[in-house]
């Protein structure tokens, strides 16, 4: 017996002269430890610093001039940039450490010119609001600066007002806010608890179109008297479905929206975008003819255009349709895109031109932007892919 528990004994110290004999090679980078890891080779490094360094330009919109601003990330970070004209350069207009991200210009005709971004610090997610002033450069903070999560900016016509959704009221849900851009003051206007979102000013900036979202299949949306407070939701027909871009028409009383409602009581597969208005009967459903998806749709300032996206089989798909008709209108130029994925698309100040992002797997994203009336089709800019070959990219 006695044999055997030195034995045991003797085995069981085996692992610690072997951890002894042989101990853990530990190292520590920032929060991230690592033991026992060989050191990556340095040529592979190399090679897969070229994948890591292809860049894209993501679009945001037009500035007032007509040059595009475009989130680019030339160092470490997104940040915000100005392109005047086709492979102009790409000047840059934010320097943080931290990225930048959802890049809101003001309207045309608002009282000042520059754009609203949001930013945390550090990766707290914790977005902040902020604007910049295109006139003196100059960043301001437009939320509270604490521990609250604010996005989902829209801006009125005249630019006098900004909606957003912020948590600020209890850190929990997200409510409407509304900030007076010439005073600075800022009051919660819908704290009816959920998570709601600000989509569009009407014309004369009196009322909100608004939005609650439950689930990726469930939206409830509404539109909110400013200057009561009252807010009127709208029916859902077959009483549950999924919204997307919710917009005012030219006339400021119908809208535009885009949802997988119930149609005469049949439920849809597909998204689809539709018009309606007081006293207009049913929605009109504008893209009927199209079995696929529709992601996104943009009205020109002018009103005289409206444009949407579709996903057809993975594969985006641009149309444009002329107001107040909606006359298809024809593009042959659109035909020169690579197939790819549309990430976002504007109209320009004055409405004669369309710019539009495209990923595709033979480029990064890019700006195209297309001349309505002459069908012209020019690229804005071209994004370096690490030196990589891109000839040998496959499409």
């Amino acid at each position: 017996m006695r044999h055997n528990l030195f034995t045991a004994f003797l085995l069981a110290l085996l692992p610690l002269q072997a951890a002894a004999a042989d101990p853990v090679q530990r190292q520590v980078a920032g929060n991230r430890t690592t033991e026992n890891v060989p050191e990556v080779p340095a040529d592979l490094l190399e090679r897969l610093d070229r994948y890591q360094n292809t860049r894209g330009a993501s679009l945001a919109g037009w500035t007032r001039e007509g040059c595009l601003l475009v989130s680019t990330r030339f160092a470490e970070t997104a940040q915000a940039h100005r392109v005047c004209s086709p492979l102009g350069m790409r000047e840059q207009l934010t320097f943080y450490p931290e990225p930048v991200a959802a890049l809101t210009p003001a309207p045309p005709q608002a009282w000042r010119d520059g754009f609203v971004f949001a930013k945390d610090r550090g990766g707290d997610e914790f977005s902040q609001l902020y604007w910049f002033d295109a006139d003196t450069r100059a960043t301001v903070l437009l939320t509270d600066g604490k521990r609250s999560q604010n996005g989902g900016v829209a801006i009125s016509r005249d630019g006098g007002l900004l909606a957003y959704s912020s948590t600020a009221r209890n850190g929990t849900d997200r409510d409407i806010w509304i900030r007076d851009t010439r005073t600075g003051e800022a009051r919660a206007v819908l704290t009816e608890g959920g998570s709601w979102r600000a989509s569009d000013f009407s014309p004369d900036g009196t009322r909100l179109l608004v939005s609650r979202y439950v689930s990726a299949n469930e939206s409830l949306p509404g539109e909110l008297d400013l200057a009561s407070g009252k807010l009127r939701m709208f029916p859902v027909d077959g009483g549950r479905a999924a919204f997307g871009d919710f917009l005012y028409a030219p006339d400021g009383t119908s809208v535009f929206y885009v949802t997988d409602e119930d149609i005469d009581g049949r439920p849809q597969q597909f998204r689809s975008l539709r018009h309606h208005g007081p006293l207009m009967g049913a929605p009109t459903v504008l893209s009927a003819h199209i079995p696929w998806d529709v992601e996104n749709v943009r009205i020109a300032g002018d009103g005289r255009h409206l444009a949407y996206s579709t996903n057809e089989d993975g594969v985006s798909r641009l149309h444009v349709l002329r107001l107040p008709g909606f006359e298809p209108v024809q593009l042959p130029a659109l035909r020169d895109l690579p197939l790819g994925v549309i990430g976002n698309f504007d109209f320009s100040p004055d409405g004669k031109r369309l710019a539009l992002d495209l990923n595709s797997a033979t480029s990064p994203s890019d700006v195209f932007v297309l001349d309505l009336a002459g069908g012209e089709l020019q690229r804005w800019t071209r994004s370096e892919v690490g030196g990589l070959d891109a000839s040998a990219f496959i499409a």
